[in-house]
């Protein structure tokens, strides 16, 4: 309970003296919050602090609380305050449930779906909704949807929903089937905006409906849509008087009542379909109860937590000085509340539980570190769900921490920070002398160590001879184990604390990435391993049957809260194809089938000069390279594997394109502001023209050609550079047979009949130059576009910042940087931020040349040490192939060949060509995709072999091999709706691509 103390003085001087008040130091009392007097003491004036016992306080009985007053002169005076604080609950030593679930990157949502013990949990940055079961925390699914957000589950458990902030699709999964079945966006009609919104927030209703908060704000317009999911409509829905912000929404387990925070708490009320509020008052985090009568706000430092009714009517206001506070929730029966608090002493949070009925805190509860921690998004409010066992699941660090809230318990202060296992590898067949290294391991208190299940399981492994060496190391002996791989480890205290290292222990080592996972079959690779257990001495890694040379070991890669260790290794040699890695400790060894892919070949072809774009004629079975330095292009004949005669051209040569017929090679040279016109056949420079007018040359642009795109028949496009004036830029139009730059007809030309005025743009083309694909490279953002010179339209679709972009030969899919769109720009799917996908050092270091597969299947990122190969609609990281000669930073580093198999890239030493095995399997489109029973459908995509078959939904079919990126099939009988369709190849490797198919 909070006291306020005052403290008065008399005196007969005169003047009256000026006193400072001093007060013990309130570290002496852990747990206690103790306010200061803030001003000088006298006579007239009493001063006043305060003493405020927080849920972690800890008892004292009469303590001696001396308060002095004491003036300029030394003179003193002290007071001897009894202090007495009494803490109404004990010590609980019941074996905690909590354990930890890894997702690898942390949750944006997340929702409980009771009926089949399931948890739902969005993991934005890698594109996945992960199904977990509620029980155990085991992994049930991975169900592939793109930058997940919020998450909730229909009522009646039908359905899960999912919104994502950076796309337009509302989508359906089926929670039966572990599938994407639907996809929503709401029309143009209705959101009145030339593009679709895209919503933060979902919650479901209890009449069936679905509330979506809009990822933007726009003060004018309600904040809400209503869709209803039977009839696939949506409305405009809310007050415009309430701004909400973003995740700051959520709903009673009952689906009747839907809580928001903006400008005030406001909260709609689904049976009466009314809102009450916007009440400027209530602050802080929010909670509502299971039945949506009682609403929690949690006070910060120095301000209460307060519950409220449903008509926001104060019920009670608790002193519990929380801060930083980083959760609060009710327990699924409505019994408790949970307020979260983090501990920067001990790295991790601790649960105030509070009786809902008499605002008694009624114990505390040991917790993991909440929270989010995301490179992109906007989402910043950990989310949590709750069953009715009282367990507790929140957003941890990189995983799902699931917190048994039923036994709280008084703590004794300090608590133990973090700590590791050390070692980490353990065995299987003996038990393992190992160390913990922490803090806070107090002399009087018993400690245990449990690994694998939670210590309340029977299948939890507990340590023996636990031993306290010191406040920082304890010493154990853990038994050997029963299945290999990384195991939670839990550290308990007598008193009812506990902690979980989330797979602080692993039985024999654990890989967890290949980086890179594709390289030369000569070997000589150098990649990392990246897992646990692998700082082991005695350490021996195989790649298909033949040993690797052990580089450096890594204890400990930086940024991580798990225990992850490196090893860097050369590869040997092998034979094209996939091959198995096996790490081998005395502790054990683990295999990863086919964790390594050999390419046919990787070569590289020495050329002097700085070697910056590259382009590839079909035809001629040639490459062309602009060598800035040398004023030139080379050219590289693929059929003889040797350079021919070059091509003098320009000064500082830089992008070069064919003409889609492949008659015209035009080169840019940047330093001239022309272009010069190569004919292939003759091998020599036919025109060289202009590329910038008078007025790009002028002061307000000091014009710069800095990109080229083909377009029909013989034309380029020309992205003109204006240094001189902040972010600005142009295009023109150029006839490579006149040297006209007339742009007159074509959509987007401006009156003056040469400029295209969309800013600076990374321009890709598909192959017969129709359509010319843009993606501003504005520093403020811009729009992608699309230029289509038959239809002669100029359209526009998402805005952001973009560095590169790419088409697909089908015309079907295109890339801006890490953005996908389809042929209606509407994107639909983004790059994943694979965790330790750098842990290499192999990417993350983009250079400009992005291309897509022939079918869009896949997305090709040239790195300074390779090439990064993206699934286009999982956005995951399918493949990375390291080269032995580095990349650099130039304009178009990287051309593909018409089977994507083959990659042509300039490297630092010349041109570098690695033609691969195969390709991940991948599905791009399906033509058509909808139809009734005994529809062919052309499947394309990539990886495909001859032997191939095809599943709607669960009925497989023949299908007829075409090529690698090409299968045919007919639909079967089946019932009308969507189905999820998988291509098998004949070595086992599937590929399911959700919602691709529509029956009718």
């Amino acid at each position: 309970m909070l006291a306020n103390v005052q403290v008065s003085v008399t005196s007969n001087l005169s003047p009256p003296p000026q006193l400072m008040v001093s007060i013990p130091d309130p570290l002496l009392f852990p747990g206690i919050n103790i306010g200061p007097p803030e001003s000088l003491l006298t006579p007239s004036h009493p001063v006043t602090f305060f003493i405020n016992p927080t849920p972690l306080a800890q008892p004292f009985q009469n303590y001696p609380f001396l308060i002095t007053a004491s003036d300029n002169s030394n003179n003193a005076s002290a007071f001897t305050l009894p202090l007495t604080v009494s803490v109404p609950y004990s010590s609980n030593t019941t074996p905690t449930r909590s354990t930890f679930a890894r997702t690898d990157q942390s949750p944006t949502g997340m929702v409980y779906d009771q009926a089949r013990k399931l948890l739902f949990v969005s993991v934005e940055i890698l594109n996945e909704v992960v199904v977990l079961s509620s029980v155990d925390g085991h992994l049930v699914a991975t169900i592939p949807v793109n930058y997940p957000a919020g998450i909730d589950e229909a009522a009646d458990g039908s359905a899960v929903y999912v919104v994502s902030p950076y796309f337009w699709q509302v989508t359906t999964i089926d929670p039966n089937l572990f599938q994407v079945v639907h996809q929503s966006i709401v029309p143009m009609s209705v959101s009145g905006s030339k593009l679709p919104p895209a919503f933060f927030e979902v919650a479901a209703l209890s009449n069936g409906k679905v509330l979506l908060l809009l990822a933007g704000e726009d003060p004018t317009q309600p904040p809400f849509f209503l869709w209803d999911p039977t009839t696939d409509l949506f409305s405009r829905f809310g007050q415009t008087i309430y701004t909400p912000i973003a995740g700051l929404i959520t709903r009673s387990a009952d689906h009747t009542k839907v809580l928001g925070y903006g400008n005030g708490a406001i909260l709609y009320d689904v049976t009466t379909d009314s809102f009450t509020g916007p009440f400027n008052s209530v602050g802080g985090l929010l909670a509502i109860g299971p039945d949506g009568s009682q609403i929690v706000s949690s006070g910060l430092q120095n301000s209460p937590t307060v519950f409220y009714d449903s008509n926001f009517n104060v019920l009670a206001s608790l002193p519990l000085d929380v801060f930083p506070v980083t959760g609060v929730l009710y327990s699924l029966d409505g019994k408790y509340a949970y307020i979260f608090q983090q501990q920067t002493n001990s790295g991790g949070d601790v649960g105030i539980m509070v009786d809902t009925k008499t605002f008694a805190v009624v114990g505390v509860v040991p917790a993991f570190s909440f929270g989010a921690s995301l490179p992109f998004s906007g989402q910043w409010i950990t989310t949590f769900a709750t069953d009715e066992t009282n367990m507790l699941f929140g957003s941890a660090f990189r995983g799902v921490g699931f917190l048994d809230m039923s036994s709280p318990t008084f703590l004794k202060l300090p608590l133990p920070g973090p700590f590791q296992v050390q070692p980490e590898l353990t065995s299987l067949s003996s038990p393992t002398q190992a160390q913990l290294d922490g803090s806070g391991f107090l002399p009087g208190l018993t400690f245990n160590l449990f690994v694998g299940a939670p210590p309340a399981s029977p299948q939890s492994l507990m340590a023996t001879n636990v031993s306290i060496q010191s406040a920082s190391f304890l010493n154990v002996t853990i038994p050997s184990g029963t299945t290999g791989g990384p195991a939670n480890a839990a550290l308990t205290r007598s008193d009812g604390f506990f902690e979980v290292m989330p797979d602080g222990v692993t039985f024999g080592p654990t890989i967890l990435r290949v980086d890179a996972d594709t390289g030369s079959p000569a070997g000589g690779d150098a990649i990392q391993i990246v897992g646990y257990g692998l700082n082991s001495s005695n350490l021996q890694v195989t790649i298909g049957g033949k040993a690797a040379a052990i580089g450096e070991q890594i204890g400990s890669v930086q940024g991580n809260l798990f225990p992850t260790e490196g090893v860097k290794l050369t590869t040997p040699s092998g034979s094209p194809g996939d091959a198995d890695v096996t790490v081998t400790t005395p502790s054990g060894s683990i295999t990863l089938t086919g964790g390594f892919h050999y390419a046919n070949s990787v070569q590289v072809y020495p050329k002097s000069g700085l070697l910056d774009a590259i382009t590839y004629d079909q035809a001629r079975h040639r490459l062309y390279v602009t060598n800035q330095n040398n004023n030139r292009v080379e050219i590289f004949d693929l059929g003889s594997n040797s350079y021919l005669a070059p091509v003098p051209v320009g000064n500082t040569p830089t992008a070069l394109a064919l003409t889609p017929d492949g008659q015209l090679l035009a080169v840019v040279n940047a330093v001239d502001g022309t272009v010069s016109v190569i004919d292939p056949v003759k091998m020599m420079v036919i025109a060289t023209y202009p590329l910038l007018t008078s007025s790009d040359m002028g002061n307000g642009c000091a014009g710069v050609v800095v990109g080229m795109a083909p377009a029909e028949p013989h034309r380029m496009l020309v992205d003109v550079d204006c240094p001189a004036t902040l972010d600005a830029g142009l295009l023109h139009l150029i006839n490579l047979d006149t040297g006209s730059l007339i742009c007159t007809g074509v959509a987007g030309c401006s009156s003056n009949g040469t400029d295209i005025n969309v800013g600076n743009n990374a321009m890709a083309s598909t192959p017969d130059g129709a359509k010319i694909f843009l993606a501003s490279t504005s520093l403020s953002g811009g729009p992608v576009s699309l230029l289509d010179l038959q239809a002669n339209t100029l359209t526009s679709g998402f805005s952001a910042t973009f560095a590169d972009a790419a088409a697909s030969a089908d015309r079907t899919i295109y890339a801006a940087s890490f953005g996908i769109a389809d042929a209606q720009l509407a994107p639909f799917s983004t790059m994943a931020y694979e965790f330790y996908a750098d842990s290499g050092n192999q990417s993350f270091h983009n250079v400009f040349g992005e291309k897509l597969s022939p079918s869009g299947s896949l997305l090709f990122v040239p790195q300074d040490s390779g090439v990064d190969i993206f699934d286009v609609h999982t956005g995951r990281l399918a493949q990375h192939l390291v080269l032995p000669d580095p990349i650099p930073q130039n304009t178009n580093a990287l051309a593909l060949d018409e089977t994507g198999t083959k990659l042509f890239l300039t490297s630092s030493t010349g041109v570098t060509i690695a033609q691969l095995h195969d390709l991940p399997l991948s599905l791009a489109t399906l033509n058509p995709a909808s139809g009734p029973p005994g529809t062919s459908v052309t499947l394309r995509g990539s990886g495909f072999q001859n032997g191939a078959t095809v599943t709607f939904g669960t009925t497989q079919v023949s299908a007829t091999f075409v090529d690698s990126n090409t299968i045919q099939t007919t639909v079967p009988s089946l019932p009308a709706g969507s189905v999820r369709i998988t291509v098998t190849n004949p070595d086992g490797h599937s590929y399911s691509f959700d919602d691709a198919f529509a029956v009718n």
